[in-house]
């Protein structure tokens, strides 16, 4: 094995707030460790023998100062921010431990509640970026979202969407890279013997070598799905293309539905990722080399005379490590998931994408101009003011094409909100809530028995299905608000009553019965015939009966009678006929 280099036995140079660290400060410094991986803020942690207590009393090594950590070249290790001291008092003396992150730390502090709406996540990353005063590196991604909500840190968010389109982020000094992994070596190339002191390589085939990804549209009320069988990017050597490869016994097809994609493009697009993480997570090699700064995760680096295990890796996760034993880097490549971080920036558990249970809503929208469905917006209290939903579908009775019942809630109205397959950007409105403001205006409930049930509109219209002991209280009533329309279908009678001045009507084509605003009533039709089994009476102020063609009166007997004066008059001849005519 060849002697570490003179490079290796140098001291990197470390920068505080644009300042060299002095002679006593480097000579002070005992170790020095900087790791760095994907989808995570890289760290750095320096040690000082801190005797005398100068450094940790003084003013270099406070919250929030720059630090720049780099190769005698200039060759850029580490750029952040110090975040964290620790002064230990042991009996070799007092030590003083900084550590320092990138600027990618900013995006764990708190969280947000808020929503992006016709947005790429492209385009979301970038806004996050800018947020954090970062430059932004990104691959543009394609898929236009409708609705994203962000409910928890931009660490955690910008993961999430990583992760759903396969893509690695990390920050570069001041620039937020958001990229695919690259497909080919783009790093150094390391010799086992000379500049790569160790090497490791662990394969298993124990992973899906292809995936299918199902999904729903509900624009075009069929089921999408994404299938991917290649990977891409994953390491080359030829020992592990058997673990690789589709088609081993122990590669066989994955299906799954819980990403929920709503287009072919976004279940392609998933499949592929979940392909590619699987094919990833599969191998692990880990190796150690002098140090080497163009080591970093999101390249590819490639080993020389490894035997069958020569070829390029995807790297993961980088460590940097500086003491009295010299100057070396760590690498690994493998999973490209987080594996680890310290103190507050871990990775949210929750998913931006996922809802396990319900929750409650309050209508702010109704309806949707370019959508025929029946739809809401909903703003969802829990999760802080004006935080609202994308169009929500409401659960709807006997609900099909061209039928089914449509109760729309009203704006301010609380509904209780599920989401489908769990994907909050797919919220459904199962039905309305009374509450301690908007009461029911009958429950009908009498003696432990519901024996009403009612629809009731806004205004106070309702129908009413009575189930009463009485007959009088078994009945369908529809009444107008302010109960002087009625309409009354019961075992004891059957009653159509309105005010006066409200007009009735009921027509069967040409025929009507009438009930005008002024009271007269109106019978007309082909033809009108009044039939009674015993008497029939007409009374009036004044009676007329006029036939355009004929008029007859027949019965067994028959009285025309007058109190005062009586005249029959033709215009034509008058004839009176009888067995015998008697004239007074």
């Amino acid at each position: 094995m060849s002697p570490l280099p003179t490079t290796a036995l140098i001291a990197p140079q470390v920068t505080v707030n644009g300042l060299q660290l002095s002679q006593l400060d480097l000579g002070r410094l005992s170790g020095m460790k900087i790791s760095s991986g994907l989808r995570l803020p890289a760290r750095a942690v320096l040690r000082f023998a801190d005797e005398g207590y100068l450094l940790s009393a003084g003013e270099t090594y406070k919250l929030a100062n720059a630090v720049r950590i780099t190769m005698a070249d200039g060759t850029l290790l580490f750029g952040g921010e110090i975040t964290g001291v620790d002064l230990r008092l042991e009996r070799g003396g007092p030590e003083l431990i900084v550590t320092a992150d990138d600027l990618a730390y900013k995006l764990a502090l708190g969280s947000r509640v808020r929503t992006f709406t016709q947005q790429t996540f492209s385009e979301v990353v970038t806004t996050i970026a800018q947020e954090a005063g970062l430059s932004a590196d990104i691959a543009s991604t394609s898929t236009r979202h409708d609705y994203l909500l962000q409910t928890g840190s931009d660490l955690a968010f910008v993961t999430e969407l990583a992760d759903r389109v396969g893509y690695d982020w990390y920050v570069n000094d001041r620039t937020l890279v958001f990229k695919p992994p690259p497909t080919a070596a783009t790093g150094p190339t390391l010799t086992f013997g000379k500049e790569l002191s160790e090497f490791s390589l662990r394969a298993s085939g124990l992973h899906p070598g292809a995936v299918t990804v199902n999904g729903w549209s509900q624009v075009q009320k069929q089921s999408v799905q994404g299938t991917a069988t290649t990977a891409s990017g994953l390491p080359t050597p030829a020992m592990l293309a058997p673990y690789l490869r589709v088609g081993s016994a122990a590669n066989q097809k994955m299906v799954g539905a819980a990403e929920s994609p709503a287009t072919v493009d976004e279940g392609q697009q998933l499949a592929e990722r979940l392909l590619q993480a699987w094919a990833a997570g599969a191998v692990t090699a880990t190796g150690v080399c002098y140090v080497e700064p163009t080591l970093r995760p999101g390249v590819s680096v490639t080993v020389q005379d490894a035997g069958p295990a020569s070829g390029s890796y995807p790297v993961t996760e980088v460590e940097h490590s500086y003491s009295v034993r010299g100057f070396e880097t760590r690498f690994t490549a493998g999973d490209r998931s987080p594996t680890s971080l310290a103190d507050s920036l871990g990775r949210n558990g929750s998913s931006n994408f996922r809802h396990s249970g319900m929750v409650v809503g309050v209508v702010t929208d109704v309806g949707s101009k370019s959508d025929a469905n029946l739809v809401v917006k909903v703003k969802f209290p829990t999760l802080g003011d004006g935080i609202e939903s994308h169009f929500a579908r409401v659960v709807a009775l006997g609900a099909g094409s061209r039928r089914g019942m449509t109760f729309l809630p009203e704006i301010n109205d609380e509904v209780l909100i599920g989401f489908e397959n769990g994907d909050i950007r797919r919220p459904v409105v199962l039905g309305g809530l009374y509450n301690g403001k908007d009461l029911a205006t009958e429950y009908g409930v009498a003696n432990r028995q519901v024996d009403k049930r009612r629809i009731t509109s806004r205004l106070g219209h309702f129908i009413e299905l009575a189930d009463g002991s009485a007959p009088a209280d078994q009945a369908v009533n529809i009444i107008l608000a302010g109960e002087k329309h009625l309409l009354h279908l019961g075992k004891d009678a059957i009653n159509v009553t309105a005010p006066a001045g409200v007009p009735i009507s009921l027509k069967a084509g040409s025929a009507e019965i009438s009930i005008s605003d002024a009271g007269d009533i109106v019978i007309k039709g082909k033809s009108v015939k009044i039939d009674a089994q015993t008497d029939v009476q007409t009374h009036g102020l004044n009676v007329k009966t006029k036939a355009d063609v004929g008029f007859e009166v027949e019965g067994t007997s028959t009285t025309l009678k007058a109190k005062a004066q009586a005249e029959i008059s033709s215009g034509g001849v008058v004839m009176v006929k009888g067995a015998m005519v008697k004239i007074n």
